[in-house]
C-alpha cells in the first residue's frame, strides 16, 4: 500500500511540474493542476476502497500521513484557483493591493493558529511531539471553552480536523 501511494504521489508531482512548466497562464495552470490532483485522489480512493489494511497502524498511517499529502495539494491548488479567479484586471496598483490583501488573510490565519503551525512544523522531526501537543490542545480547548475563545468556534467548524 505504501509503495503504491508513493508511486501515485510521485506521478502526481511529475504531472504538476509539467503543468507548471508548460502553462503560462496562472489561472489555467491552477485549473489544470486542480483537475490532475482531483483525478489522482479518485485513483487513490479506488485503490483504498479495494485494499485491505494489514493492521490498524497501517490504516492510521494512511489517514494521518499519506492521504493528507494528497489533500494538501488539492487545497493548495483550489486556493490558487480562487485567488486567480478573483484577481482584478487593471493597473499594477490594483492587482498589488488585491494580492497583498490575500497575503494578509493567510498571515492572519497562521498568526491566529500558532500552535497548529508549530505542531506541523515539528511533527516530522519528533515522534513524541504528538503526545505533547494532544495534551496541550486539550488544555487549550478546556480553557477556550471556559473563556469562550475563538478556538471553540474553530473546533466546532472543524478547522482542526484533517
Amino acid at each position: 500500500m505504501n509503495d503504491h501511494c508513493k508511486a501515485l504521489l510521485l506521478e502526481l508531482e511529475e504531472q504538476l511540474k509539467y503543468i507548471a512548466l508548460e502553462t503560462d497562464n496562472p489561472l489555467s495552470s491552477a485549473e489544470l493542476s486542480f483537475q490532475v490532483v482531483q483525478n489522482n485522489l479518485k485513483n487513490l480512493k479506488q485503490f483504498i476502497v479495494k485494499y485491505k489494511f494489514k493492521s490498524i497502524a497501517e490504516e492510521i498511517f494512511f489517514f494521518k500521513e499519506l492521504k493528507p499529502t494528497f489533500c494538501s495539494k488539492l487545497f493548495y491548488h483550489i486556493s490558487i484557483y480562487n485567488i486567480e479567479t478573483r484577481n482584478p484586471s487593471g493597473e499594477y496598483k490594483v492587482i498589488k493591493k488585491y494580492l497583498q490583501k490575500e497575503l494578509d488573510k493567510l498571515k492572519h490565519y497562521f498568526d491566529n493558529k500558532p500552535v497548529i503551525v508549530l505542531y506541523y512544523g515539528l511533527k516530522k522531526k519528533v515522534g513524541l511531539i504528538n503526545s505533547f501537543f494532544f495534551l496541550f490542545m486539550i488544555e487549550i480547548w478546556f480553557s477556550a471553552i471556559y473563556a469562550g475563545h475563538q478556538y471553540v468556534q474553530d473546533v466546532m467548524a472543524g478547522h482542526f480536523v484533517q
